[in-house]
């Protein structure tokens, strides 16, 4: 059994990874938010606020421009660092920063950046790249280097900011009704808790009406006590077990059609795909998805560790055991 795999380069010299961006500080509403893990690929803002503002931090080493520029141009490379800001739920795309090589302290750049509650939900991207800024003159004019304004050099890892988090019992991409599983034929038993029914434009998520018990604190709205703890820790559970089936759904419509088919398709990848390949750029994520699918162990490995991790299954765990002693 034989396998391709799709990889993508630019035709000239071009540096995936060569751009370090990192978070040094943040403020919500002014006041200051420690940084648990400063160098992490993805922070989290949660809780309630109007107004942040991030300290960044990028790197672009200066043996770096010295391989992507010709060398009669690296006195005074033409080329800047570009800071740009992508919210897939908002449509929001915005350049927040653009300085030009070198920054007054050489290779190091400091990049303040302002960010406004109502214009951003779910997941936002920062993306830094190296650009020319002016065109390579045609005596120099080299075939494994960029020649026009513009053209990206280098980049860095992609900076994850997690605004709103996942949540299945709010309705994200899905309807979740009550149903009687005793009387719904496409139950596979009428003693579950809850089924995922993909076969329509919009999955739907059935929960059994007839755990009438449970009902109540499923639909519960406390935000302490056992009861709250019990429901966060069960949502937790259908959550985990929707989104690998939402995602693997996904997956196969990427391999057998090569794209999205529905808004939901879209709306899943956007969400998921910076969480699984955060080191990877933007467009060879999905190529990336496609290649695991095919190994599915592999890939359900990841999603299962990362699924805990987002779901804050520990988390909630400690706080049903705190609530219970």
């Amino acid at each position: 059994m034989k396998q391709s795999h799709e990889q993508r380069f630019y035709p000239w010299a071009y540096e995936g990874h060569g751009l370090r961006l990192r978070v040094l500080g943040l403020s919500l509403d002014a006041r200051p938010v420690e940084l648990v893990e400063p160098n992490a690929a993805s922070l989290e803002l949660g809780g309630s606020w109007d107004h942040a503002a991030l300290e960044l931090e990028l790197r672009a080493p200066r043996r770096l421009v010295r391989r992507l520029v010709a060398a009669s141009e690296r006195e005074a490379a033409p080329v800047a660092v570009l800071l740009t800001l992508r919210c897939p739920r908002t449509h929001l795309r915005r350049r927040v920063a653009l300085e030009p090589w070198p920054s007054h302290e050489g290779e190091r750049f400091e990049l303040p950046l302002a960010l406004a509650r109502h214009e951003l939900a779910g997941l936002v991207e920062l993306d830094a790249h190296l650009i020319r800024t002016a065109p390579l003159p045609a005596p120099l004019e080299d075939a494994r280097l960029a020649s026009r304004p513009g053209t990206r050099l280098a980049a860095s890892r992609t900076l994850t900011l997690i605004i709103d988090q996942p949540e299945v019992r709010a309705g994200n991409y899905l309807d979740v009704q009550y149903r009687r599983f005793s009387k719904d034929p496409s139950a596979p038993d009428s003693r579950a808790l809850y089924r995922l029914e993909l076969q329509n434009e919009a999955p739907i998520l059935y929960l059994n009406a007839e755990h009438e018990s449970l009902r109540a604190t499923l639909d519960s709205k406390g935000t302490r006590g056992p009861r709250a703890r019990v429901r966060d820790l069960v949502f937790e559970r259908i959550a985990a077990s929707v989104w690998t089936q939402l995602i693997l759904r996904v997956s196969a419509r990427l391999v057998e059609d090569g794209e999205p088919a529905y808004d939901w398709e879209r709306a899943v990848l956007d969400q998921w795909l910076p969480r699984l390949y955060p080191e990877h750029q933007p467009d060879l994520r999905q190529p990336h998805l496609e290649r695991d699918y095919q190994e599915l162990p592999a890939l359900l490995t990841r999603l299962d560790a990362l699924l805990q991790v987002e779901g804050k299954l520990a988390t909630l765990a400690t706080k049903l055991m705190d609530e219970l002693s």
